[in-house]
């Protein structure tokens, strides 16, 4: 029978993948800051974790969606030019 390990303080784990999307970073950028601090983030990372990553971007300047929307809407125009439309995964068909 297989055996999962588990951890019994309870502390659940969360893969890089998903810390990426719920908190609108890049998955490098994620796991650039904490092997900076010498965290391993093999194993995921804690909601603790995530909050510190969080608190460290708001209080040395840098906002999360610091995207040119602008030229966002210009690639998008540009890729329906090319034939290629972009819609949200729901619409996909």
């Amino acid at each position: 029978m297989a055996k999962k390990l588990v951890r019994l303080d309870g502390e659940r784990k969360y893969k890089v993948q998903i810390v990426s999307q719920a908190i609108g970073l890049s998955e490098g950028t994620v796991s650039g800051y904490f092997n900076n601090q010498g965290v391993s983030v093999s194993d995921g990372l804690t909601a603790k974790q995530v909050a510190e990553l969080v608190d460290y971007r708001y209080t040395c300047g840098r906002k999360f969606n610091d995207i040119d929307w602008d030229a966002v809407d210009s690639l998008i125009a540009d890729l329906k030019a090319l034939g290629w439309g972009v819609v949200d995964a729901k619409e996909e068909k």
